[in-house]
């Protein structure tokens, strides 16, 4: 298990270093995310990796709409600094 702490930028831009998620007992590899301000909670979502052939076995993944699941589904590319993916998360005010 791990954690860690984000902090985001004036523009809404913010950066998480993990390792690559795995899958876990009937779970599809994904990584845990929740968005706090102070003392509030403002989202829980999970992260999933796209391509995976473990998604379409995930129960929480499959009673996703198709968008929902493209929101929270990403590519993980190859770059100089490891492997990146990018996820728009979006908080109503």
């Amino acid at each position: 298990q791990g954690f860690g702490r984000v902090a985001v930028d004036g523009d809404g831009r913010w950066r998480f270093r993990a390792l690559r998620p795995v899958a876990y007992s009937g779970r599809a590899p994904h990584i845990h995310a929740k968005i706090r301000v102070g003392g509030r909670e403002l989202l829980t979502t999970q992260l999933y990796v796209q391509g995976d052939p473990d998604n379409a076995r995930d129960g929480l993944w499959r009673r996703l709409s198709a968008e929902d699941r493209a929101a929270i589904t990403s590519a993980y590319v190859a770059g100089s600094d490891g492997l990146t993916a990018r996820y728009a998360l979006v908080i109503a005010a």
